[in-house]
């Protein structure tokens, strides 16, 4: 079913095991993720194919339209649904150059300001130092992991392979004892504690 599906999504080995083996139980987790039905499945994806062609529509009468990560929405891991959002936006019709604007610039134009930096977004003196630097043009496809050699964040200088590990290590304390019993006593406390559905 829709649990067991996000278990085997490499994006949820970016998680604590908690959401996997918990919170996100077909049975015992959240209710809003408990015995999901067929039926509720098909509805999920019939409108998912209408808010692909409104997405298509909306964009080509030249509304503007920003990305985000829809968190905490049943299923969904931060950061790595933005990529899955890129590429939903590119099933819309939507061409990839444009798809990456929409999710850097085109969104920095909007938080920026509200975050008190005008600048985000723009590579220019003064402005904040984060970007991806890429071994090629990464605006062909919408796979942000495509290709990236390193990132720029706050001035500092993050070579993938020091990502990489990094995440590998932070994977790895997440899923030793100490770690897993925590998790699955807070995990417990916020099911005993929650009755809610979207």
């Amino acid at each position: 079913m829709v649990a067991t599906e996000a278990k085997r999504d490499p994006a949820t080995a970016l998680l604590p095991p908690l959401y996997a083996e918990q919170l996100w139980h077909p049975t015992r987790g959240f209710p809003v993720y408990r015995n999901i039905s067929e039926a509720r499945l098909a509805r999920v994806a019939r409108t998912l194919d209408q808010k692909l062609r409104l997405i298509g529509d909306l964009h080509a009468a030249g509304v503007r339209l920003h990305l985000g990560t829809d968190s905490p929405q049943p299923f969904t891991v931060p950061g790595a649904s933005l990529h899955t959002e890129m590429e939903l936006f590119a099933q819309a019709g939507i061409a990839p150059a444009e798809v990456w604007h929409l999710a850097t610039r085109g969104n920095a134009e909007v938080l920026g300001p509200a975050l008190g930096e005008p600048d985000l977004g723009l590579l220019r003196t003064g402005a904040p130092a984060d970007l991806l630097v890429y071994g090629a043009d990464p605006t062909t496809a919408t796979d942000p992991g495509r290709g990236l050699l390193a990132v720029i964040s706050r001035g500092r200088l993050y070579p993938r392979r020091e990502l990489d590990s990094a995440v590998a290590a932070d994977q790895a304390r997440l899923r030793r004892l100490p770690a897993r019993l925590l998790g699955k006593a807070g995990a417990a406390l916020a099911l005993r504690s929650t009755d809610f559905d979207f």
